[in-house]
């Protein structure tokens, strides 16, 4: 049996897409519930993944924090070959590597929260750490838009 060999990437680029805080700031007794959700897209040609992580803190089933961060993440050349299938126009990318870059986008998205809400009345409201890979049960296929032929 042979070890797999890592992919490897780095972190380009970092964008907050959506912030806002929505009066009022809920007191200490309210439930406030968390909920978050996961976006993924590819660029083959630039050889990236885009991971955008949405989260939304709510009280009363009205949202107060709205948060949405992307992450972009530069894949070496033959790294990202290797998500290549079979199929024409078609990506075959690792669920471990995705729940990896997912993680890295969550953490990310904490600290962008932590900075936007320290000087406010909302600074108490964190997110927590969280086992993003229970929500990857397999790889994930991505269909590219066919390549156009220039004339």
């Amino acid at each position: 049996m042979s070890a797999i060999k890592p992919i490897q990437f780095g972190l380009r680029s970092i964008r907050t897409d959506e912030f806002a805080t929505i009066k009022p700031v809920p007191n200490e007794t309210a439930k406030v519930k968390l909920g978050n959700s996961f976006n993924f897209s590819v660029s083959a040609d630039s050889h990236q993944i885009l991971v955008s992580a949405r989260i939304n803190f709510e009280a009363d089933a009205q949202p107060f924090i709205i948060l949405q961060v992307t992450c972009v993440f530069g894949i070496k050349p033959d790294d990202f070959a290797k998500f290549s299938t079979e199929k024409e126009n078609e990506l075959k990318v690792p669920k471990e590597f995705l729940a990896h870059l997912a993680s890295i986008t969550i953490g990310t998205a904490r600290g962008v929260l932590h900075t936007k809400l320290e000087n406010s009345e909302y600074k108490k409201f964190m997110v927590p750490i969280m086992d993003v890979s229970k929500g990857f049960k397999e790889d994930v296929i991505f269909m590219l838009a066919p390549a156009t032929k220039s004339s």
